[in-house]
């Protein structure tokens, strides 16, 4: 009886934690989320209200480590990764961002998560890898990146992501230093973009 009214007690202050971050009261609310976030109760969830009070607070490299945390927890968990690999992005942390954009994959894979765009938040989390690589790494990387993309057009129809496509070829281009390959790549996208918007089909 001792322990559920511990439990309970754990749980009302998690409660009473997040109205404070809902009424704006965020120093109160960080302070008694970090403190739940070091109970075995509340840990999880202190933790994930951590992260989204200093995404609010646009506070990247905060939020980065408090999901790190939970994530660690929850490798299997989709959504906390992606928001470990989005904040991993937004936070310059390259390689971390490829990291868990693979694990993405692989959660991912007979899901509805199963998609052309979650292929190519890889892509993309390679491409920001390799600026910062030596060229021998970079090689690499543009390699294992090529083979990637034609992974993904065996998967999906070029078509339905053709658009987004389009600009990770221009950002290829452009890392290759072929800008004027990378400008002509994204006017078309562009123009492929408007007419997507405009056509009959897609305002019914």
């Amino acid at each position: 009886h001792w322990a559920l009214t511990v439990r309970d007690f754990a749980w009302a202050r998690l409660g009473l934690a997040v109205i404070y971050g809902y009424q704006g009261r965020s120093d109160e609310a960080e302070a008694a989320l970090q403190l739940l976030s070091g109970q075995a109760e509340t840990r999880i969830e202190a933790l994930d209200w951590l992260t989204r009070l200093y995404i609010s607070q646009q506070k990247p490299a905060a939020a980065l480590a408090a999901v790190e945390q939970v994530a660690k927890t929850s490798p299997r968990n989709y959504l906390r990764q992606h928001v470990l690999a989005t904040l991993a992005v937004i936070d310059n942390r390259k390689d971390l961002a490829v990291q868990v954009h693979q694990r993405l994959l692989t959660a991912a894979r007979y899901s509805m998560y199963d998609t052309a765009d979650n292929m190519l938040n890889f892509a993309r989390a390679l491409l920001e890898q390799a600026k910062d690589q030596e060229p021998k790494g970079r090689a690499e990387t543009m390699r294992r990146l090529d083979t990637f993309l034609t992974t993904i057009k065996k998967r999906f129809h070029p078509a339905s992501y053709e658009h987004d496509r389009l600009v990770v070829d221009a950002r290829i281009a452009m890392l290759e230093g072929k800008t004027k390959e990378a400008l002509q790549l994204l006017e078309y996208s562009e123009q492929l973009s408007l007419e997507k918007h405009l056509s009959p089909a897609s305002m019914l």
